[in-house]
C-alpha cells in the first residue's frame, strides 16, 4: 500500500516491481492537490520531466556530476510552488530526486541561497 503518492507517480514502479499489486491508499485530497497546477505540462498528471541544455560538470575532488542550469530550473519550480501556488507549499512538502550526490549538494546550495530551508542528506 502507498499512502503518499498520486497514481501516476507510482504507476511505473508498481507495474515493474510490484506486479501492479501496489494500492494507492493516500488521502485523495492530498495526493491529487496539485494535479491541476497551472505549470504542469499535462494537466491531471503531477509530474514534470524537463530537459535542460546545460553543461554536465564534475569537481576535481568528486566523481559525481552536476549541472548548474538544472539547479536553476529546480529553483524556479520550487519558487513557483512556494509563491504562486494557492495555498503555497512549504519546503517540507516539496521533494526533489536526483541520482547524483553532487547535484543534490548543488541544489541544496542554490535553494539555501534563495532562503529556502532545506533538509540534510537524503532529505530535500
Amino acid at each position: 500500500k502507498n499512502y503518499r503518492s498520486h497514481p501516476h507517480i507510482i504507476a511505473v514502479p508498481n507495474e515493474r516491481f510490484y506486479g501492479s499489486a501496489l494500492q494507492v491508499c493516500g488521502d485523495p485530497a492530498l495526493i491529487t492537490s496539485l494535479q491541476r497546477w497551472e505549470h504542469l505540462p499535462t494537466q491531471g498528471v503531477p509530474l514534470i520531466f524537463h530537459s535542460i541544455q546545460g553543461d554536465n560538470e564534475r569537481e576535481a575532488n568528486s566523481p559525481s556530476w552536476f549541472n548548474r542550469a538544472e539547479c536553476q530550473q529546480v529553483n524556479t519550480y520550487v519558487q513557483l510552488l512556494m509563491k504562486q501556488t494557492r495555498p503555497a507549499l512549504l519546503p517540507s512538502q516539496i521533494g526533489i530526486i536526483t541520482p547524483y550526490a553532487k547535484m543534490a549538494e548543488k541544489i541544496r546550495t542554490t535553494l539555501r541561497s534563495q532562503g529556502v530551508e532545506v533538509g540534510g542528506n537524503g532529505i530535500m
